[in-house]
Formats: C-alpha cells, structure tokens, sequence
C-alpha cells in the first residue's frame, strides 16, 4: 500500500495529476507489497528529494547510488564513471546525510522491486520538482512513440500484447499508445510483478496479467502484435545471459502470434553490467546481427533493427500524450548512450 499525505486515500485511487503531486509529511507505507519494514517520512526536505531525483532518473547514477547503502560509501566512485564536481557534491550531499537509508532503504532488497519503487519515487516528484531538467527522465513507451508510430502506419483493429510494465507512469504511456496509434484494438499487459501496475492498469481499462514473458499461458497464434519497451536489460547482468534469454522471449512470441504477426521491440542496445564497472567503452555490445540470426531460428521473416526516434525529453512526450501530435523538431535519433533500437520482425 503506498498512501500520501491522508492515509485513507491510496496512491493508485487518485487521478494520474494527483499522482505526480507528493505532499508535505508524506508516508510511504510499503508494508503490505513487501516483506519489509514501513518506510515513513517524518518531514519530506525538498532538496533532499531533488538529490535523490537528479541520482535515480539518471540511469548511469542509479545503481551507483544504491551501493552507497549496500556496499560502502564511497562504492559510487567505481560505478559512475567521468563524473562532474557538482554530480560528486550531489553523491557526497546524499551520503552525508543517509538519503539512500532514509528514502529508499529496505530492510530485505529485491531488485526488481526496487525498480519499481524508484521509478515510482520519480514519478511523484516529476510534477513537484520544477527545477529539475527535462533530461533527466526515465526511457518509457511515450518517450519512444515517434518509434512505434513508424512501425504502426500499417496497422489498425489488433490483438497486442505489451510485454514489462514497469511503473505506473509505463501503464499510462502504453495507455496514450493505444489511445493515439491503435485506438481500435484491444491491449494486455504482461509482467512479472503487479506492485502498483495492476492498478494503473485497471485505472487505465487496460487488462493486467502477472506472468513471465518468457513462458505465458497465452493460446498459440493469438496475438496480433507484441511489444516490449526496456525490457531486455531484465534478464540478467553477463551478455550471454541477456542473448539467453532474448532467444527464449522470441520464441515465445513467436508461438503466440497469429501467421503475419508481427513484434515490435524498443529496446537499449545490450549492455554487459560486469563490464561496466571496469571500462564503460567495452560494456556496450553491438548485436545487431545476432538479433536477426535469433529472429531467423525460431522463423521470423523480413526482421529489421534499426535505430530509434524518440522525444528529446519528457517535456515532449507529454505534448503528444495530450495532443497525439508528433512534430519533427521534437523528436531525434541518438547515437550516444541515449541510443535505442527499433526491432521489428514479421511471422
């Protein structure tokens, strides 16, 4: 249960507007989704929370700032790599004064979980936090729409499957997804953990399933369309593990579509996390002709990698939630440690 402000009013019963508003004297109550101890706020300080904000929405601070807490303190400082003055006098700020222990810790870790109460934390100081630059925001399926509306021209009335969820603010980008490229079709969602997803969904009229994407109890040759966003970097920390179970996941894809079913993958490019902690130039794999040798093995045709279009920030996805427009000037192809790839194959 994540409650705010008034403990009687859940997080997920509220608006999405009233979601992304965090209120002096919070509590954050996450006793009943996790075997762990409440986590309660005395007095939220708002800079504080904007120290924690700039470490999580960043994706190369995140896991630096956990190990404050679960290695050393100083553990950061082989974990984030070319770091600035002012970013090591935020980490320096945030280890000072316990941020990790007070906002996040946990009594037991899980990492997937984890996951999801950062992005959640993210969430609710989205709106709040108004100093804080667009950049910094998390890769969600609004952020990667100019992508999937190039891959959707052709599409209308479908069966699509959306594979990780991830966060609440996830559910409602797919949400703004079908209600902007496919509007006539039906939409699920398949994830591993509900947490607060389930309820976004509902909140959504989405249908939520908690099961593994990898092996779902979905009929053969029922789906139309299957999308993931993110969702290769889940399955494990070495590049063999990741290629693994890339295969694995085309493969049930593969099963459940219909002949001239089709995927449509956005995803990071393939990042070895042991590699990163010792040179960050040799832990980005190009892979992009495995993924098609994949595709091929289990029978996918006409299979394509390419790069992805994506809103230059946040600020921009949210135009075309509100609006459905995609204007050019809004919108580029990264080739930096921005970078995404479109993957898209055909039964």
């Amino acid at each position: 249960m994540l409650t705010f402000g008034d403990s009687s009013t859940l997080f997920h019963n509220r608006s999405y507007q009233e979601q992304l508003v965090m209120l002096q004297n919070s509590v954050l109550d996450l006793s009943n989704t996790f075997n762990a101890k409440p986590l309660t706020i005395e007095k939220i300080v708002k800079k504080e929370v904007e120290d924690v904000y700039l470490l999580l929405s960043n994706p190369a601070y995140t896991g630096a700032f956990a190990s404050t807490f679960f290695e050393y303190p100083q553990a950061w400082r082989k974990y984030a790599r070319s770091v600035s003055n002012a970013d090591a006098n935020l980490f320096t700020r945030a280890i000072s004064n316990g941020l990790w222990m007070k906002y996040l810790g946990l009594s037991e870790f899980e990492s997937h979980n984890l996951g999801e109460i950062v992005h959640t934390f993210c969430l609710i100081c989205e709106a709040w936090l108004t100093t804080i630059s667009n950049e910094f925001q998390f890769f969600t399926p609004a952020t990667v729409a100019p992508a999937y509306a190039s891959a959707f021209q052709s599409l209308d009335s479908m069966q699509v499957l959306f594979f990780g969820a991830f966060s609440p603010v996830s559910v409602g980008d797919i949400y703004s997804l079908k209600r902007h490229l496919l509007p006539n079709s039906h939409f699920e969602i398949v994830d591993i953990k509900q947490f607060l997803n389930c309820f976004a969904a509902e909140h959504y009229g989405i249908q939520f399933r908690q099961q593994n994407a990898l092996k779902t109890t979905y009929e053969s040759a029922s789906q139309n369309l299957i999308m993931t966003n993110g969702l290769f970097h889940e399955f494990g920390i070495t590049v063999d593990e990741k290629n693994e179970k890339r295969a694995v996941l085309f493969k049930e894809a593969y099963r459940l579509l219909k002949p001239g079913g089709r995927i449509v993958f956005v995803e990071h490019p393939v990042v070895d996390e042991w590699a990163v902690q010792f040179d960050v130039s040799k832990s980005i794999v190009s892979d992009e002709s495995l993924i098609r040798d994949q595709l091929k093995k289990v029978g996918f045709i006409n299979s394509q990698v390419s790069p992805a279009r994506q809103f230059i920030n946040r600020s921009k996805a949210n135009y075309w939630i509100r609006t459905g427009e995609i204007q050019r000037t809004h919108c580029r192809v990264y080739t930096d440690d921005k970078q995404l790839f479109v993957i898209e194959a055909i039964k």
